[in-house]
């Protein structure tokens, strides 16, 4: 069986034991193949409620989904697509959440011809809107993790390999 899937439990220290597996990707959209999930992160927030990104194959390109399970109500959220593009491939992703609950997800998009025209993308996503950034233009690097995100007093740091001569330049799109 060629299924992946993304997979969530808890390992307990002090029973040296794991909760039961719980199948992150299971209900992915419509449209996706199910069974091509790839490359997990997952980030913990401040009420210990879980954050999980990684990558899913829709008609032969990657997207990023997001997901948030709430202690509070002991359930998951809908699957949210972070990165939404139809013809591109993404690679990373790295997630981190801030103070306030709210999520950044580092990730790359390549985008094949003529040439490899990686970028940097940085999404945020409150529960409700999806905003988006992105940053220089990157050399020929594919199927690579190029960064790492993490939130301390409600800044967003963020670390990537840059394979270029220039300066970065970043927008919000």
């Amino acid at each position: 069986d060629a299924d992946t899937d993304i997979l969530y439990t808890v390992f307990n220290y002090a029973t040296q034991s794991f909760q039961d597996f719980y199948n992150v990707s299971d209900a992915s959209p419509s449209g996706y193949d199910g069974y091509s999930s790839t490359s997990p992160d997952i980030a913990v927030d401040a009420q210990n409620n879980v954050h999980i990104s990684w990558l899913e194959s829709v008609s032969g390109f990657t997207d990023v989904l997001y997901r948030k399970f709430t202690v509070t109500t002991g359930s998951w959220s809908p699957i949210v697509n972070i990165s939404s593009s139809p013809s591109t491939n993404e690679v990373g992703p790295a997630i981190a959440v801030n103070s306030t609950g709210g999520v950044g997800i580092l990730y790359t998009t390549t985008v094949n011809s003529p040439i490899f025209n990686d970028k940097i993308n940085i999404s945020f996503y409150d529960g409700v809107k999806l905003t988006h950034t992105k940053v220089n233009p990157l050399e020929n690097f594919a199927n690579q993790n190029f960064g790492d995100i993490y939130s301390y007093n409600d800044d967003w740091y963020i670390a990537y390999k840059n394979t270029t001569e220039a300066s970065p330049t970043n927008e919000l799109i």
